[in-house]
C-alpha cells in the first residue's frame, strides 16, 4: 500500500512489509519509469519519510536492489515463513477455542464451584495467546 507508514495505517496491519532500494536504484528506476531528471527525481525521494524509518516500522524486508529473480526469490522465502508461522499461532488458537469449550460445557453442567475459570480469564487467554502469536511472528514487542 502506498504511503502505508506515513498515513499511519501501517499501525492496523501485520505483517508490515516493506519492499526497499538503496537511493541510487530508486533514483535510476524513478527517472527511467516517469521520465525524470535526476534533480526531480532525488527531491521526490527526499520528500518521502526516510527508508531507515520505515524499516524500523516494517516486520519483513525485501532487498529489491537485485534483478526481478532475486526479488522473486524473497518474496517466496517470505511466503514460506508467514506460513510456518501463522500454522503455529492456528495451533496454539485451536487450543484456546477447546479450553473455552470446556469451561462452557463445565458451566452448562453447574460444575461452577469447580472452575477456577472465569469468562474474563479465557478472554485474558485469548489475547495472551494472541499476542504471544505476534511476538512470535515478528519478534516485536
Amino acid at each position: 500500500m502506498p504511503l502505508l507508514f506515513e498515513s499511519g495505517t501501517h499501525r492496523f496491519t501485520r505483517p508490515r512489509v516493506l519492499v526497499a532500494c538503496d537511493e541510487q536504484t530508486q533514483q535510476k528506476r524513478l527517472m527511467a519509469r516517469n521520465g525524470l531528471t535526476a534533480q526531480q527525481a532525488s527531491a521526490r525521494i527526499s520528500s518521502q519519510m526516510p527508508l531507515e524509518a520505515k524499516r524500523s516500522l516494517a516486520d519483513i524486508v525485501v532487498d529489491n536492489n537485485g534483478d526481478l529473480d532475486a526479488t522473486r526469490e524473497q518474496v517466496n522465502d517470505m511466503q514460506l515463513t508467514l506460513r510456518k508461522m501463522w500454522s503455529a499461532c492456528i495451533v496454539i488458537m485451536m487450543a484456546v477455542s477447546q479450553v473455552t469449550t470446556l469451561i462452557q460445557q463445565l458451566k452448562a453442567q453447574r460444575w461452577r464451584q469447580h472452575l477456577i475459570f472465569s469468562p474474563i480469564s479465557v478472554a485474558v487467554g485469548i489475547i495472551v495467546a494472541y499476542r504471544t502469536c505476534v511476538q512470535f511472528m515478528y519478534n516485536k514487542r
